[in-house]
């Protein structure tokens, strides 16, 4: 994974990390799959698609970075559960990423999806963050 892959998922993780409200959802620490298959207590949360473009401008760096983040529980409660960590992220405070600026870090598309065991479901959030190279901004 590159570093601004790399640097996305720090910022999410981080936001979680430090709202007490995604601790009482998730677990501290979180339930936070990093490969498909780990199987954590429910809920639990675990890492998607990743994309990444050049947005790049005539003395800007620019990388759009889309993350999805996958949520798993019951089936009765994952609506109310990805409409919790939509808000408790959009709330957040984006961490510094040097060498990396986050410019922005929102959710963009919400769903979620019946799984083979007919009980669970999974739940989709994806973001799009923006980030330059901290070199291009102008100070």
């Amino acid at each position: 994974m590159s570093l601004p892959e790399t640097h996305v998922r720090e910022a999410i993780t981080h936001m979680l990390e430090v709202s007490a409200e995604a601790r009482s959802l998730f677990g501290s620490p979180l339930r936070l799959a990093d490969a498909p298959g780990q199987r954590l207590a429910f809920p639990y949360l675990g890492w998607g698609r990743v994309q990444c473009r050049d947005r790049a401008a005539p003395d800007l760096d620019l990388i759009e970075v889309r993350q999805d983040l996958l949520v798993w529980d019951r089936e009765d409660q994952i609506h109310q559960l990805t409409g919790q960590l939509r808000q408790i992220l959009r709330r957040g405070t984006l961490p510094d990423l040097s060498p990396w600026v986050m410019m922005s870090l929102l959710p963009v598309f919400t769903d979620s999806f019946q799984t083979r065991r007919p009980q669970i479901r999974r739940g989709l959030i994806r973001f799009r963050a923006l980030i330059a190279s901290q070199e291009d901004i102008p100070t």
